[in-house]
C-alpha cells in the first residue's frame, strides 16, 4: 500500500481494493461501509466504528473537483489521532475502486480538509490539473 503524507495529516491510498468479506459479526452492515472500516483498521492498526458520513462538494476556480461521501469513524487503540475519514474512488473510468483512509491530525480536523488534503496530494504527483476525480457513491 502506498502511504500518502498530505499536510501534517497522514493518509493511506490503497492500490486495490479491498475485499468486503470482513469477520466479526458485521453481515447487517453495508459492503462499502465495511470495506473502508477494514481499510482503515488495517492501514492504521486499530479499531473503528463509523460515526456519521458527511457530503462532500469541492470546487477550484468555480470547478467541481470532487463530490461525493465521507464517511467518519471513530478509532479504538490509534496512537495519535481520535478520528478517521475514508472514501472509495475512481480516477480513471473502468478503473476499480480504491479507498482513501485519512487520520484527523494536524491540519486535518474534518471531511472536507481530509478531501483537500488528498486532492493536494494527487495534484501534485500526477501535475494534471485538468484531472477529475470521481468518487463512488455509497449504498
Amino acid at each position: 500500500m502506498a502511504r500518502l503524507n498530505c499536510w501534517a495529516g497522514q493518509a493511506a491510498l490503497s492500490d486495490r481494493t479491498w475485499n468486503s468479506r470482513v469477520p466479526h459479526g458485521t453481515s447487517n452492515m453495508p459492503d462499502t461501509l465495511l470495506t473502508l472500516r477494514y481499510a482503515i483498521e488495517k492501514a492504521h492498526g486499530c479499531k473503528a466504528n463509523c460515526a456519521d458520513k458527511v457530503t462532500v462538494h469541492e470546487k477550484l476556480n468555480g470547478r467541481t473537483v470532487w463530490y461525493g461521501t465521507v464517511h467518519v469513524f471513530d478509532l479504538f487503540g490509534h496512537e495519535s489521532a481520535p478520528r478517521a475519514y475514508a472514501w472509495m474512488f475512481t480516477d480513471q473510468l473502468g478503473e476499480a475502486p480504491r479507498v482513501i483512509t485519512v487520520l484527523h491530525k494536524g491540519v486535518v480536523t474534518g471531511p472536507s480538509e481530509a478531501v483537500r488534503a488528498i486532492i493536494a496530494q494527487l495534484y501534485s504527483e500526477d501535475a494534471q490539473p485538468n484531472q477529475h476525480v470521481n468518487p463512488v457513491p455509497t449504498k
